[in-house]
């Protein structure tokens, strides 16, 4: 979440320091918040205090719908619009994907896959605790079964995601937490789009 935080704050600097207005959706699985499209600084200062409220509210007990966020996403939209959805689409289900089809339909469309290190790759042999602060339990990856099992997840999240970017001709970026958003972003995007001010002006 931090790290998509990340992603967000430096788009949306760059797209008003290019002079677009900037708005959003803040979705944190339990409550929508819409950030109405402003110019200059207001549209980013506004996108900016609902990630931060966001992140100071507990996650959910159930996976996020997506079908909400994305057709509030829709009906926000003007033509000439760049969408740029940014998440771990672990909960992306059949019908999430028919909508971000529907999306990528109607406008520009840029899916920014934030993932960690622990999903992508697979831990050495051990038992590891998880906890969420309330739960507990025992991820045991001691064998090779539950070690396959634990690969083909991910890799099937980032087979779908791939299909759907291309299915809908959408972009789609990879952003560990390990990287520097900036640099991922830049080199893939933001040099794409024309927004040409500085890196370091915008780097966390």
């Amino acid at each position: 979440s931090v790290q998509a935080a990340r992603a967000a704050a430096l788009l949306a600097w760059r797209a008003a320091d290019a002079g677009d207005r900037v708005g959003g959706l803040v979705c944190n699985g339990t409550s929508i918040n819409a950030i109405r499209p402003q110019g200059h600084q207001h549209g980013v200062l506004a996108l900016l205090a609902g990630l931060a409220l966001a992140s100071k509210t507990p996650p959910p007990d159930q996976p996020m719908d997506w079908v909400a966020p994305l057709r509030a996403l829709m009906r926000s939209l003007r033509p000439g619009s760049l969408a740029v959805i940014i998440s771990d689409f672990a909960t992306l289900d059949v019908k999430a994907a028919r909508q971000l089809l529907a999306l990528g339909a109607s406008t520009e469309l840029m899916l920014v896959h934030v993932y960690d290190n622990f999903e992508a790759e697979v831990p050495p042999p051990a038992c590891y605790p998880l906890t969420d602060g309330q739960q507990r339990l025992n991820l045991d990856l001691r064998g090779p079964a539950a070690r396959d099992a634990y690969s083909i997840a991910f890799d099937e999240r980032r087979r779908t995601l791939e299909q759907l970017a291309r299915q809908s001709g959408a972009g789609l970026l990879q952003l560990g937490t390990h990287q520097a958003p900036e640099g991922v972003l830049a080199v893939n995007l933001l040099r794409g789009l024309g927004w040409r001010a500085p890196l370091h002006r915008f780097s966390a």
